[in-house]
């Protein structure tokens, strides 16, 4: 089937209409990268730039590909985002890619649009260790909700629980979130590392509409509403055990967005240590629209800004580690050894999670 032709005059004015709707940048709102925006002078430069970079290029390949103009119109619409300056708008499509030789083309039909998106950006599982001291060391990596499953993201937060649960004799724990530049969505995160975590408030998201902010906890992240099966029973003890061991996480500059969630949540939770550099500077929420109406050109727009539970760190800002180092692994086991008890044994009885 081929593509349907593609109105990049009437795609501009839906992006710009959403940009200006809920960009945090439309408001007095105060935050770390607060900027003023001219709207009208916003509009103006990037109808511009749309003329001269699509409309008005003497292309045979504008005039012959539809891949070629999306993707041009694409790079039109992230100079704009740019312009934002709060580090975590972004556009993308997932049925083109630019090719070897600077131009766009289609991806194959075969398959879905989240099968070909996978192709370009693969996914990981998390990685389960156990190091010396009875120390897990679990890395995390990025989950792409575009371009995920259900049965992905159960399994996700799976393996984390299982980790955690079922691994004999844990004493502490290092959570990795140094290896990704990829968040995406912190739901499987957190319900997977929700016996560190615990029942009860994690962090808040601030922003014009809810200047108060809104508490995110082990079952309402701020994303995606949680499927029943993958729902965590926060007042039954049995089926939510709570590991009060310590916790080491590591971070660096490539820890970012969903990442920084994380990170965030566990500001807070006693007998937890940060180590490595400071974070990207992305802890801020974004709202996700689809420009395109096969939904495979979507833009994210930043819309709020996340905070840890005393508003003390996050803001669109880095977040700062306790202990500042280029080794931060090795520093993490040292601390743990130094915290853990010799006599300390997990005692809560494992508890079996399947993994699809």
């Amino acid at each position: 089937m081929e593509p349907t032709s593609f109105d990049p005059k009437a795609c501009l004015v839906r992006a710009l209409d959403l940009i200006q709707e809920y960009s945090i940048q439309n408001n007095g709102f105060e935050w770390f990268r607060k900027k003023e925006i001219d709207w009208d002078v916003f509009r103006e430069e990037t109808y511009k730039d749309l003329k001269q970079s699509v409309l008005n290029t003497k292309s045979s390949f504008l005039d012959s590909s539809d891949a070629e103009t999306e993707g041009k119109f694409c790079e039109v619409v992230r100079r704009a985002l740019a312009k934002l300056g709060d580090n975590h708008s972004e556009i993308c499509h997932w049925g083109i890619r630019r090719a070897t030789d600077g131009h766009y083309e289609r991806i194959e039909s075969k398959g879905t649009a989240k099968e070909k998106a996978k192709k370009i950006h693969p996914q990981k599982e998390p990685e389960v260790k156990v190091l010396e001291s009875g120390i897990l060391h679990l890395t995390l990596h990025g989950f792409n909700p575009s371009i995920r499953t259900d049965v992905e993201r159960t399994r996700y937060q799976n393996i984390l629980q299982n980790a955690l649960l079922n691994t004999p004799d844990i004493r502490g724990v290092i959570v990795d979130l140094t290896k990704d530049y990829n968040g995406g969505t912190s739901g499987p995160m957190v319900r997977g590392l929700s016996p560190l975590l615990g029942p009860g408030s994690q962090m808040l998201y601030v922003g014009p509409k809810n200047p108060e902010g809104y508490e995110t906890n082990i079952n309402n992240d701020g994303g995606p509403t949680v499927r029943e099966c993958d729902r965590i029973d926060e007042k039954n003890s049995d089926n939510f055990p709570h590991l009060d061991i310590p916790v080491a996480v590591l971070q660096s500059k490539t820890t970012a967005s969903a990442f920084e969630k994380v990170t965030l949540s566990f500001h807070g939770r006693k007998n937890t240590m940060f180590f490595g550099e400071e974070t990207a500077g992305m802890t801020s929420g974004n709202n996700l629209f689809s420009l395109t109406t096969d939904e495979k050109m979507q833009m994210c727009v930043c819309q709020n800004v996340m905070v840890n539970r005393d508003k003390t760190a996050g803001n669109g800002a880095p977040i700062q580690p306790d202990v500042e180092t280029n080794d931060p692994l090795k520093e993490a086991k040292t601390w743990l050894k130094s915290v853990i008890k010799p006599e300390m044994k997990e005692t809560i009885r494992p508890v079996p999670v399947i993994i699809p």
